[in-house]
């Protein structure tokens, strides 16, 4: 919390980082339209985010980088997500869809913008997969999610912290008993 706003991640005044696989939900219950789940401060150089789920139900940016983005080397794979007219931040203007986002940082080619359902606010696994499922970039350094689950290379992995397991085996017909 920076002053009484809420931020997911904060990031300033640092050199050479990457943020790779979070899932940040900001979910308070009060209206905040200076929250934002992922913040890149402008006094920021050779900053990479990849892969991240970032879900702001309060009001606010999912994602906000102050200053002209040039502090940002890559930016994509990532999924935003927000309840308000308040989507991302970028280039000193609003970018209101991935389409915005992607015009004003020339990244953000596979991103989405895709609401999840999670099984809880304190637990941000999904109740079923949406299509941030294989939306992810694989990178070599993070082959396992936050519970130590394989991330699938092929097709790709999940966006965000947990990589959705699917279940071996489909509900079907056991037996037919009678025709």
């Amino acid at each position: 919390t920076k002053a009484s706003k809420t931020y997911g991640i904060d990031v300033d005044s640092s050199n050479f980082v990457n943020i790779y696989y979070n899932t940040i939900l900001i979910n308070i219950a009060s209206s905040n339209t200076s929250s934002r789940n992922l913040f890149v401060g402008k006094a920021n150089t050779n900053v990479v985010v990849r892969n991240n789920n970032l879900d702001n139900q309060c009001g606010g940016y999912a994602y906000y980088v102050e200053g002209d983005g040039s502090q940002v080397l890559l930016s994509d794979n990532n999924n935003y997500t927000t309840k308000a007219n308040k989507f991302t931040y970028w280039g000193n203007k609003d970018c209101a869809t991935i389409t915005a986002l992607h015009t004003a940082n020339t990244f953000e080619a596979n991103s989405v913008s895709v609401e999840n359902k999670f099984r809880a606010d304190t637990c941000l696994e999904f109740l079923y997969p949406t299509d941030i499922v294989y939306k992810a970039e694989p990178l070599d350094a993070y082959t396992t999610d936050i519970y130590g689950n394989v991330r699938h290379d092929v097709p790709k992995p999940t966006i965000g912290a947990y990589e959705y397991q699917f279940t071996p085996i489909d509900a079907g017909v056991v037996r037919i008993i009678s025709p």
